[in-house]
Order: C-alpha cells, then structure tokens, then sequence
C-alpha cells in the first residue's frame, strides 16, 4: 500500500482525529473501496456529476427547511396550541420527597418588589 494526500475540512478533519482506531480503519477502507470504484469505473464522469447532484439536492432540501423555519418564526399565527408532549414524557418521575426543600429554596429566594 502507498499514502496519498488530500483535503478536508476542518470539521472533518477533527471528527476523524478523534476517532479511535478500529473506526479510523473503518473510514479507510470505506475510502478505499470508494476512490477503487471510480478509478475502475469507465464513466468516472457520470459519477462524479451524480454526486454533484446529489450534494446540490441536499443543500436546496436544508435552505427549503431553513426558509420553512424563519417563516414559522416570523408568523406566530401559524402557532398550533401546545399539546402537552412535552410535559407528558416527564410524567411519574417525580417522587415529591425533596418539596420540603423545594419550598424552602422558594422561601429563602423571594424578595420584595417596588411597584
């Protein structure tokens, strides 16, 4: 086997730093198998374009999301009524043995207001 060289980004470069070995190894081989798929390949070009369009893809779905987003945020008409899922997922974990605590801490926080 020989070493070639090529670029990442930044945040790429780090993630694969960090691995731990067997992972690191991992990502080699899958490299590997890659870079010999399209070097054995007779229609590289092909290839690469189907890549480029899938990337392309990708960034419009995540700018379409972004949009859907700020839109949301901007309208707050397009709020629907909480549902209480949320609240729901802690339901039963409370025991109640620290409220004696709870109330003291209340107690001991509250001030007076100048109104």
């Amino acid at each position: 086997m020989e070493n070639i060289n090529f670029e990442v980004n930044s945040e790429i470069a780090k993630a694969y730093r960090n691995s731990n070995p067997e992972k690191q190894e991992a990502i080699k081989k899958v490299i590997h198998t890659f870079l010999k798929s399209i070097l054995d390949s007779q229609d590289t070009n092909s290839i690469l374009e189907e890549i480029d369009i899938d990337t392309q893809l990708d960034k419009q779905k995540t700018v379409n999301k972004d949009k859907k987003l700020i839109q949301k945020r901007q309208n707050p008409d397009n709020l629907r009524p909480a549902s209480g899922q949320s609240f729901l997922r802690h339901k039963g974990t409370w025991k109640g043995e620290d409220s004696e605590e709870c109330l003291q801490t209340v107690y001991d926080n509250r001030s007076k207001i100048e109104l």
